[in-house]
């Protein structure tokens, strides 16, 4: 397995599930913030806390913000290149 679906794969073993009184389920991963998912079932919560915690992680390497570590599994990616004069960074 690679380095992101390892922790990816650490970070879904501590997904939680609860049930609504509506009957619909809630799953967060708990010490990531904004990363929630509801579903008609449990797998179903899980799958959308999985897509959620994979557009969390998209947006904080785009960001170059660090990652945190998880179980001995970090990700750690260069700084990017100065932005050129032009603005944006070089291709």
């Amino acid at each position: 397995m690679g380095m992101l679906s390892d922790y990816i794969t650490k970070a879904m073993a501590r997904v939680t599930v609860d049930q609504l009184p509506d009957g619909r389920f809630f799953s967060t991963i708990p010490g990531y913030m904004g990363v929630l998912a509801d579903g008609a079932t449990a797998a179903e919560a899980v799958a959308e806390a999985q897509a959620m915690l994979e557009e969390w992680l998209v947006r904080i390497i785009y960001d170059h913000l660090p990652i945190p570590p998880l179980d001995g599994v970090g990700i750690v990616y260069p700084q990017p290149p100065e932005a050129s004069s032009a603005g944006g960074f070089p291709l």
